[in-house]
């Protein structure tokens, strides 16, 4: 390859040019200008109509876009020029009224190495072991969104996108490999690269909780799933799937292998002195599981249970924004735990409400308690858009115990 005509060009995770030492980056050029050569670069094998590279640049239209366009191509050269490359070296021509890349020159990307190389890899015929070695250099490519800081307009929106899910198809194809080879260390941090991409794709949670378990960390997945049940619950309001949580269901078994003394069971199964001295709140898995079991004695022992669930509502009944419905669930939690007894229990079921179980032998005596919640939710935070919707219903016994 000759060194002296080859451009070489990263655009996942950065806008970089180098050609014959020199470097121009996304602080050397606008947004617009940037664009022009990253579109011209995607599609450096089709001819693109000077009508099809405006439409892109411009989608809700410019004025004089002849010579908006003539403008940005303009403007590139005069950086590369300020930047010492002569007239001989220039990577934006013009073709049929058109533009195009220079075709004297030869462009290297990170792009092309990221498509040929997964294109490669999930073609037939290829061994495990190069469909390995062309996996990890896709994922070593990938390194972050596609022209990150230029504006989302939807010819980038779209390119972008694809990226990733190219990404994540050559990731999963990856940590497929690692787990029948047993390459535990190597599945973690590609899966956690991954999960920097995107968080909320469950299923990549999946394999790093596998590997931390695999490699001896229960203790560190049991924490780590803690933390992403929080997050996949309060930023987005989803709870996890059947599969993750027998997953986490596993690993906690494994949290020990020896049998433990009963007294030192009995102080593990205990609170803590620091626990607070309040309404016991717990994860809206465990409260199902509280549930299911007053439902089996309460036939047997006479007692009366209340469920009561709390909304989160807008007048129109509608759950508010995100950042109001957050704050206001802050408020409602703290109401709701200083306000019902500490045998009682509640929990979070889903991103603007609360439901609770209350033991109490008449239903006036649950209303006087609810009231109590709203009056000093009420205390805590002043507005009217995020209001509460109460509603309550006796426990049901399971019938068959």
């Amino acid at each position: 390859m000759d060194k002296k005509n080859t451009v070489y060009v990263s655009l996942l995770g950065n806008f970089l040019i180098e050609y014959n030492g020199v470097q121009v980056t996304s602080n050397d050029l606008s947004n617009q200008v940037s664009s022009l050569f990253a579109f011209l670069l995607v599609n450096k094998n089709t001819v693109c109509s000077k009508t099809t590279i405006i439409n892109s640049l411009w989608p809700d239209g410019v004025s004089n876009p002849t010579a908006a366009l003539k403008n940005l191509a303009y403007r590139f050269r005069k950086v590369c020029e300020s930047k010492g490359l002569g007239d001989n070296e220039v990577l934006i021509v013009s073709s049929n009224g058109s533009y195009r890349l220079n075709p004297e020159l030869i462009f290297e990307s990170d792009i092309f190495v990221f498509e040929n190389s997964i294109k490669s890899a999930l073609s037939d015929g290829t061994s495990e072991e190069e469909k390995r070695k062309l996996l990890e250099a896709t994922v070593a490519a990938y390194q972050g969104d596609f022209c990150p800081n230029l504006d989302c307009t939807d010819w980038v929106s779209a390119v972008s996108q694809r990226f990733l899910n190219l990404f994540f198809e050559a990731a999963y194809a990856l940590l497929d490999i690692y787990e029948k080879n047993e390459k535990w260390d190597k599945m973690y941090l590609l899966a956690k690269k991954a999960s920097d991409y995107d968080y909320y794709e469950e299923p990549i949670h999946r394999y790093i909780l596998k590997a931390l378990s695999k490699m001896g960390k229960n203790h560190a997945a049991v924490n780590y799933y803690s933390v992403m049940r929080d997050v996949f619950f309060k930023e987005i309001g989803v709870e996890l799937s059947e599969e993750t949580i027998s997953l986490y269901n596993e690993i906690s078994k494994n949290l020990t292998d020896t049998c433990i003394d009963i007294h030192d069971l009995m102080a593990d199964l205990a609170e803590s002195e620091t626990s607070p001295d309040t309404a016991y709140y717990c994860e809206y898995e465990i409260f199902k599981q509280l549930y299911r079991y007053q439902a089996r004695n309460i036939r047997r022992n006479g007692t009366t249970y209340f469920i009561a669930t709390i909304d989160i509502e807008t007048r129109e009944g509608k759950a508010p924004k995100r950042d109001i419905c957050n704050k206001a669930m802050e408020h409602l939690k703290e109401s709701i735990s200083i306000s019902i007894r500490k045998c009682d229990v509640f929990s979070r079921c889903s991103l603007n409400q609360f439901v609770l179980m209350v033991q109490m032998n008449k239903e006036e005596n649950i209303l006087v308690i609810l009231n109590r919640i709203e009056k000093k939710y009420k205390e805590l935070y002043h507005s009217k858009k995020a209001m509460l919707r109460i509603r309550i219903s006796p426990l049901v016994d399971a019938g068959w115990c």
